[in-house]
């Protein structure tokens, strides 16, 4: 089969979605099908570029217009139309952006079956995060993208029903996202990690590891963080991720004010080695975000066997069910209680991480889902695209 994947900028600094098209593409490529992915994205983020093994990437440089419509680049078009010729399914990812724009117009235009995966971008706390530009644009363009696709590639079954409520008579495929599963026998190295982090050698870590942004919940965690700090609970928070929209320095003052800003750490966009080792130190991980898609970062914890406790809004409701974690609303004192339980027993994060890893193995391998992809683009071709 050949799979054209059509995506916002290829980097890890930008969230789950790129380490999605990434693992996605790279299953896919191994199972023996022709693989393309394009994406635009700009000239100095260049070097940051995530190549799919075994998937050709084609790169469009954006332009000035990407501030006003993202992920603009006047030379996508023609990348997307050279690499039409033949495809048999385009699989759209992201929503709001131009690529995804232009990638479903073009695709319908040749009549060829398209699916979009939004991500996590339609419920309701994203539609409400820049409320009216958002309204504006679903009228013009993005009601209309949706509806034509094939299918919906929805990530949860909560995604799959708001799609269907917003956009009624839209067909869905819920297929979650996957991890690539680390060997274990790099969890240990201790060295390795003292050397990349000396300032937090032998600490104990509570990890949270994305996109600095409002809808994580990062406030939240540091008011719980203090909470749990009176508690004699001896760790440190760490921050990992890049600085999004400008809100670092908010929470480093929000941290001052609860007087725990020599407990926590921010270490900016981190990827490679360097993530490898913070996950393999860490104790436990904490995701408390307001919405959430299917975060990877979740899934890489569990494959690092470490016990993780998340908000209602991570659609993640089989951590509760394995007994991989706790969820719990996003709210500070909620979240403290959660972290206290498994940071003052350690055979309760044992077990949950033992039991995360299990789930992780079982179900979430990219070999697994990429399979699962192919069934439905099998049915997207079969349905045809819409009328």
């Amino acid at each position: 089969m050949r799979i054209l994947h059509i995506s916002g900028a290829l980097s890890a600094r930008y969230g789950g979605v790129a380490q999605v098209v990434d693992g996605l593409s790279s299953a896919q490529a191994s199972l023996g099908h022709d693989v393309t992915v394009i994406t635009s994205m700009r000239l100095h983020e260049r070097d940051e570029l995530i190549r799919p093994a075994g998937a050709k990437v084609v790169v469009s440089l954006e332009d000035k217009l990407e501030k006003i419509w993202a992920g603009h680049s006047t030379g996508l078009r023609r990348d997307i139309e050279e690499s039409l010729s033949g495809t048999d399914i385009v699989h759209v990812h992201g929503i709001w952006h131009y690529p995804s724009f232009l990638g479903s117009k073009l695709a319908y235009r040749e009549e060829i079956p398209y699916i979009i995966a939004p991500h996590g971008s339609l419920d309701s706390w994203c539609l409400e995060y820049k409320k009216t530009k958002k309204k504006i644009y679903m009228g013009l363009v993005q009601r209309k993208q949706i509806l034509g696709a094939s299918l919906v590639h929805a990530i949860t079954d909560t995604e799959a029903e708001v799609v269907k409520m917003l956009l009624p008579g839209v067909r869905t495929k819920t297929i979650q996202n996957g991890v690539d599963i680390p060997q274990t026998d790099i969890f240990e190295d201790v060295l390795a990690f003292e050397k990349l982090f000396p300032w937090l050698a032998n600490r104990k870590i509570i990890l949270f590891m994305g996109r600095i942004h409002p809808k994580k919940g990062i406030d939240v965690l540091i008011r719980a963080f203090a909470e749990v700090t009176r508690t004699n609970v001896q760790h440190v928070l760490v921050i990992a991720g890049p600085d999004e929209v400008g809100l670092k320095s908010e929470l480093q003052e929000l941290a001052r004010e609860l007087e725990v800003e020599d407990m926590v750490f921010f270490t900016g966009f981190v990827e490679g080695e360097t993530k490898t080792r913070l996950l393999s130190a860490a104790e436990i991980f904490v995701l408390p975000s307001h919405s959430e898609g299917f975060s990877i970062a979740i899934l890489e914890a569990m494959a690092y066997t470490k016990p993780v406790i998340i908000s209602t809004a991570c659609g993640f409701p089989e951590v509760a069910v394995e007994n991989a974690g706790i969820i719990v609303r996003p709210d500070s004192h909620e979240l403290a209680k959660a972290m206290h339980r498994v940071l003052t027993s350690t055979n309760l994060a044992k077990e949950m991480g033992a039991n995360g890893r299990r789930m992780i193995e079982r179900r979430y391998s990219w070999d697994r889902i990429a399979e699962e992809t192919i069934e439905m683009y099998n049915e997207a071709i079969t349905l045809g695209p819409r009328s």
